[in-house]
């Protein structure tokens, strides 16, 4: 405890952005019980980046897929699938103007389309993207395209519905799947299935339903299936037919084409239950429970908030910049992605924290490459591409809510009185100056909401902000820490305050709070 200013009681630091949400009890003073539209990303208590629609026309309907096609280094298209089978292709004007012609009709069903880049076999010949649905015969872009066609050499065992669901490049092969068969391409030709070095294997097809997903990691081929059932695809061996699959667990699997990804040294996935776990920590001889990285924080969250029926339409992302893995969700009863979890990797002492936001519709997610940064775009259910984490904070010149909550806690219990009510004197932040607008926050005593009006904090921080700056008079006010105290007149046990401010590119940078109390007589 601190003592400031002659101030007899004590005061105690309750820590901001250590940990994240937590969805269990009880939740450690580092976590916080709510975490809305939140990003922890600089250690902070912070209001997660806004969204931007980059086409003003909607596109007719869902997104189904986005994906930043390079035919080469120097052409940068964006893709898009639309729920009713359409294609269509955008130059860098976010029009879409092309309307790609397809080779046969696509018709969406259980599973998102799959996109994935393969072809350049020799350095002379062209990049192609395939489709995969799952329905119709795979669909092949070539270069720069403007059409795409079927799948120059299927497999004979691919016959009317019984199509690729999802492929993945690994080895100088296309790997694709179809029910519990995975099959491989030759080297010299990615849509050749029949020619010499092609082949397939069934996967332990006693098991799961059918594989959803696949990571090519190293000499090996990491297969998911739905809903239980890991695999490694072994593939070191110079010859296909000495390549072997072995269990990785039995636990555990993933449900969707874009429910598993790469992350440094490990594979982050999703399962059928919407938890979230990492390769590294399966294997045969460990349970479900071993690998779950989700739930010994998110807890009952995760069963309360996220639809297990829609987990195969998830869709995951890897913020290399930011070190956060970004994972679109629908929400109990929802027909549309329409939560997303951040996972923020940056703090290895506490491991995984998670926030969550319930602004957008994310339907489908791309990371593309912007300016050097591989930056989330999202696909929505009204036919927009967005632009996500832009620095204003608001959605297309609308406000959002930006939201932070610690739990109900035993304040006695910090301060070394247990069990014994306290005195609560007042209220300190500890921030960055970042506008001259306020953070509002409640108060609760005893689970009982005790501020009928909201306490307020100004955000402007020393110095004025810019707006009100008069040029040779005042100090530009400047991301520089800063600290507002608000007095407090209540008697209680447990205690716990909300942050939230929610007016256009309005925002917090929370770096601590202090709370002065006294032990009660």
């Amino acid at each position: 405890s601190l003592r400031l200013m002659g101030y007899a009681g004590q005061v105690l630091p309750i820590p901001a952005g250590v940990d994240g949400l937590y969805g269990v009890r009880r939740i450690p003073i580092t976590g916080l019980l709510r975490g809305r539209n939140l990003t922890l990303e600089n250690n902070m208590w912070e209001k997660w980046g806004g969204a931007t629609n980059q086409n003003g026309t909607a596109l007719a309907s869902d997104i189904l897929a986005l994906h930043d096609w390079w035919s080469d280094l120097s052409t940068q298209r964006t893709i898009a699938v639309l729920d009713t089978g359409a294609v269509r292709r955008d130059t860098g004007d976010w029009t879409f103007g092309t309307a790609v012609t397809l080779g046969t009709a696509l018709t969406l069903a259980n599973i998102p389309p799959h996109l994935v880049t393969g072809g350049q076999e020799t350095p002379s010949r062209n990049k192609k993207l395939f489709c995969f649905t799952g329905q119709q015969t795979p669909q092949v872009g070539s270069g720069d395209f403007t059409t795409m066609a079927n799948i120059a050499t299927p497999s004979s065992a691919w016959s009317g519905a019984n199509q690729p669901a999802g492929g993945v490049i690994h080895e100088g092969r296309l790997f694709v799947w179809v029910g519990h068969t995975l099959y491989w391409s030759t080297t010299a030709d990615h849509e050749n299935f029949t020619g010499a070095g092609s082949g397939s294997l069934p996967i332990y097809p006693g098991e799961g339903i059918e594989i959803r997903c696949a990571i090519s990691l190293r000499k090996m081929l990491v297969l998911f299936k739905f809903p239980r059932g890991i695999y490694i695809f072994d593939t070191s061996d110079s010859t296909p037919g000495n390549w072997r699959a072995d269990p990785q667990s039995r636990a555990v699997g993933s449900p969707g084409p874009y429910t598993a990804l790469a992350i440094p040294n490990d594979v982050l996935f999703l399962d059928r239950e919407c938890n979230l776990h990492l390769l590294s920590a399966t294997s045969v001889l460990r349970d479900a429970t071993s690998s779950n990285i989700s739930a010994p924080k998110l807890g009952l969250f995760t069963r309360e908030q996220f639809d297990p029926s829609r987990s195969p339409y998830a869709h995951l992302g890897w913020y290399s910049d930011k070190s956060q893995a970004i994972v679109c969700l629908s929400a109990l009863g929802a027909a549309v992605n329409n939560r997303i979890i951040l996972v923020d990797f940056n703090n290895p002492q506490v491991g995984p924290r998670f926030t969550y936001s319930d602004r957008d519709t994310p339907q489908s997610l791309m990371m593309r490459d912007t300016a050097g940064v591989a930056i989330p775009y999202i696909g929505t259910d009204d036919g927009f591409v967005q632009r996500l984490d832009r620095s204003a904070r608001n959605k297309n010149a609308a406000a959002y809510t930006g939201q932070f909550q610690i739990d109900h806690t035993d304040i006695g219990e910090l301060a070394g009185w247990a069990g014994r009510p306290s005195l609560f004197d007042y209220l300190e932040f500890e921030f960055e100056g970042v506008g001259a607008y306020n953070l509002s926050v409640n108060c609760y005593v005893d689970g009982e909401l005790r501020t009928a009006t909201p306490i307020t904090y100004s955000m402007t921080g020393s110095g004025v902000a810019l707006g009100v700056f008069v040029l040779g008079v005042d100090r530009l006010a400047e991301l520089a820490p800063a600290k507002a105290r608000r007095r407090l007149f209540w008697r209680g046990t447990y205690f716990s305050f909300e942050g939230l401010n929610s007016g256009v590119d309005e925002t917090f940078r929370i770096r601590k709070a202090f709370l002065g109390v006294r032990r009660a007589g």
